[in-house]
């Protein structure tokens, strides 16, 4: 069976174990993959009330199996969700983009490391990033509410406890914040590569790129191959707007040295859209041909529908938007199609740009920015509206 839109079948449960979450005593909580999990619930299977820290037994645990025998019955498990509502609304989603086979016995593995990050993103989560509880405690102090507050730091307790099974496994797929912080997980590259594991395993990252030091560079040349997503987000201000408080330019060094140096490897660009970066799209299309990117996915921002979701901008915006994206291929045309849906049902109203404005300026006191210095003129002239 292969996935399709006419069907609920995902290769996921049948290969994977995805490890959402930890605390002190290991591992907290499992899923089939990441995308099942979000910030603000990383246990929607609730497999923590029977969690334990044997891996290969934790694949074959009751909710992961039901999962998989609803999908066989071609019923659509309601933890899947996400997908089958990207797909109505985007027109695709993580598990239509895989392409691979199984034979239903644990080979890859999904690590979310917790939330070490040196950047402090607009769109991001204190879950995916310790650091945007500077501004948790900037909001607090300031009178303001916002939609999420602190989260205390997350971080595996102990990574030793994967180290049993990687003998048999063939892709390790990690998630952070930002992977190349965490120590433990640069010690579980080491083991792999001091046991021989590491030639014969896929490592994908989703990274900032950031960190792509000559020491990180060589672990990573140790490896099968390295499938890197990089989380960019625009080119020149709007990405240091986007992702305080990193240079474009030292972002570029890092990116420079991962396509110098890495022998084998695919990379891709996540671009997460907002009110602030939509229209940079473009140029960010246009940079990244400048090096050797085999695709770049657009996706929105989530939660879906809140302030920074372009869905709340008029009409003159998305089109602008739409126009400036037609035609650039990859997987921008989901994105576009976002675009057509929400000119079709306009949502704009003053009141939703008055709550993005106060947003946009308290993030801005924080990190004394201005929106005037750093956003595409247009978008501008809205937020100066009310």
């Amino acid at each position: 069976m292969k996935p399709s839109k006419d069907n609920s079948y995902c290769y996921y449960p049948f290969k994977q174990l995805a490890i959402s979450h930890w605390n002190q005593d290991g591992i907290q909580c499992v899923n089939p993959c990441c995308n099942i999990a979000s910030p603000v619930d990383p246990d929607p299977l609730q497999t923590n009330k029977n969690i334990h820290n044997n891996v290969e037994e934790l694949f074959n645990l009751p909710q992961l199996q039901n999962i998989r025998t609803e999908m066989l019955e071609g019923k659509y498990p309601q933890a899947c969700q996400g997908c089958y509502n990207a797909e109505k609304t985007m027109g695709n989603s993580p598990r239509l983009m895989l392409d691979t086979t199984v034979d239903n016995r644990l080979e890859w593995l999904d690590i979310h490391l917790g939330n070490k990050c040196n950047l402090r993103c607009r769109m991001c989560h204190p879950a995916l990033s310790n650091q945007l509880n500077k501004d948790a405690e900037l909001f607090e102090k300031n009178g303001y509410k916002y939609w999420w507050s602190s989260i205390p730091d997350i971080e595996p307790h102990d990574i030793r406890i994967l180290y049993p099974v990687l003998k048999d496994i063939t892709n390790i797929r990690v998630s952070g914040g930002e992977p190349l912080l965490s120590n433990q997980f640069l010690e579980l590259l080491d083991y792999c590569i001091d046991n021989g594991y590491a030639e014969n395993i896929t490592l994908e990252m989703h990274t900032n790129a950031t960190k792509f030091s000559n020491a990180n560079v060589y672990r990573l040349n140790k490896f099968k191959k390295i499938n890197a997503t990089f989380s960019i987000d625009g080119v020149g201000k709007v990405y240091e707007y986007t992702r305080y408080p990193f240079s474009f330019e030292i972002l570029e060094n890092n990116v420079k040295n991962f396509f110098d140096k890495i022998d084998n490897y695919s990379a891709q660009i996540n671009f997460v859209a907002t009110v602030y970066n939509f229209l940079d799209i473009r140029n960010t299309v246009k940079w990244a041909e400048k090096y050797n990117f085999e695709d770049i996915v657009i996706t929105n921002v989530f939660p879906i529908e809140r302030a920074i979701d372009v869905c709340w901008l008029p009409n003159n915006l998305l089109l602008l938007g739409s126009d400036l994206i037609n035609g650039l291929g990859y997987q921008t045309q989901s994105f576009n199609n976002y675009l057509a849906s929400c000119i079709h049902n306009n949502k704009y109203s003053v009141d939703k740009i008055r709550e993005l404005k106060i947003e946009t300026m308290q993030f801005d006191k924080n990190r004394q920015q201005s929106y005037k210095t750093y956003l595409h003129p247009e978008l501008v002239k809205v937020l100066d509206s009310v």
